[in-house]
């Protein structure tokens, strides 16, 4: 073999690196496919993927997990230099508890990333793959939740004056703040971003993007709740500017509601409601700029914390984008063929009679942006020159 023969194998390594980021940054099946090699391993896998669409997903997954894998790698060297560095501390009743508590949020992270590397190399057997991506996100998700529910200074000293218990819980629950307010914000913005990218996938239904519509207010809410503390203890111009965009970008969805809960043809839906979403991830950039900053002058961070909470939530998040977008693809396509069950049944007929009796004293009226069609009435879907921004 010459010397020129690993070029190939970094060029193709370089090409895949590129086409996966590409899918993960863009979400949008109008515009990413599946190529020709991913179609034929598909359909020589062990359980044959024929279905177009379905190939499309499955690459799109394949590109989301790699990425994400390689985030989390990274994220676990991060998570270990830290921990190294908390292991070194004198020990004392409060700072063993963290050592130990620390251990086993650190071994978490390694552990996902096994499951989620696991999760893309199976990427053609959809069905374990999707169990180790579900997996993977149980470890790193759960983990923390579980952890932040035992009162450990009250278990390991409780003869300990209430100056030792209050102060040590104090730390705890920072060390336990960062993991368990990272899963959260984590979730919601996953499940935003699976909503939407599902719904290019899906234009003709305006289910999937109900979800976006749904978790836009409450990822708002949890934001301000996670930084109401910081806001009075260390408030600045910068910090509101940075909540301001951090919550603004999720409301967006509630704004546009009109535009993004309604039937689109394939053509349309790219316009219509990624529009939506490029103008979400503008605010979230700015937000997590300002916010940074903020971190930096008030915080005292130094590269490696800003590191850890920058990495560990990009992998997180790219986790549980794949993981809420399988959940919510399977809740679709369950809905849809309960609908197509129940149309013309008994219940549906006596169901249409109680929302007649209850609109004809006007409680079904909706005053938003977000019209109803009569009852009974055909959707229609609208053409695409129509297709405007949200009032």
């Amino acid at each position: 073999m010459d010397d020129s023969a690993p070029r190939p194998d970094a060029a193709r390594i370089l090409e895949l690196a590129k086409r996966f980021f590409f899918r993960s940054v863009v979400g949008n099946f109008q515009t990413s496919h599946a190529v020709t090699e991913e179609r034929e391993v598909l359909k020589a896998a062990r359980k044959p993927v024929e279905d177009p669409l379905a190939q499309d997903y499955a690459a799109w997954r394949r590109g989301m997990l790699w990425i994400g894998a390689v985030v989390m790698a990274m994220s676990s060297v991060v998570e270990l230099i830290s921990w190294i560095d908390v292991l070194g501390e004198p020990s004392n009743p409060v700072t063993d508890v963290v050592k130990i508590l620390t251990t086993i949020l650190f071994l978490s992270v390694p552990a996902a990333t096994v499951l989620m590397f696991t999760a893309a190399v199976k990427w053609t057997d959809l069905k374990r793959s999707r169990r180790f991506a579900r997996f993977s996100w149980f470890v790193l998700f759960l983990t923390p939740l579980v952890a932040a529910v035992i009162p450990y200074i009250s278990i390991t000293a409780p003869d300990a004056n209430e100056a030792v218990k209050k102060g040590g819980g104090l730390l705890i629950g920072l060390v336990l703040f960062y993991y368990v307010g990272k899963s959260i914000v984590a979730l919601c913005a996953g499940v935003i971003r699976s909503s939407i990218t599902l719904k290019t996938l899906l234009p003709e239904s305006p289910a999937p993007a109900w979800a976006a519509v749904f978790f836009g207010p409450t990822y708002g809410l949890i934001l301000v709740a996670l930084l109401v503390i910081f806001t009075q203890m260390l408030g600045s111009v910068t910090l509101l500017l940075a909540m301001g965009c951090l919550i603004a970008a999720p409301l967006l969805y509630i704004f546009y509601a009109k535009q993004v809960l309604r039937p689109h043809r394939p053509e349309e839906v790219g316009r219509a409601v990624l529009s939506v979403r490029t103008k979400a991830l503008a605010l979230n950039i700015a937000g997590a700029v300002l916010l940074v900053a903020w971190m930096i002058e008030h915080l005292d961070l130094g590269v490696l914390d800003l590191l850890k909470l920058l990495i560990g939530f990009w992998g997180a998040f790219l986790l549980l984008t794949v993981v809420a977008s399988d959940f919510i693809l399977a809740i679709l396509c369950l809905g849809h063929r309960r609908s197509k069950e129940f149309l013309g049944s008994p219940l549906a007929l006596e169901l249409d009679r109680k929302f007649a009796g209850l609109e004809s004293v006007g409680l079904t009226r909706l005053d938003v942006s977000l019209k109803t069609t009569e009852i009974g009435a055909p959707l229609s879907i609208p053409e695409a020159e129509e297709t405007g921004e949200g009032e």
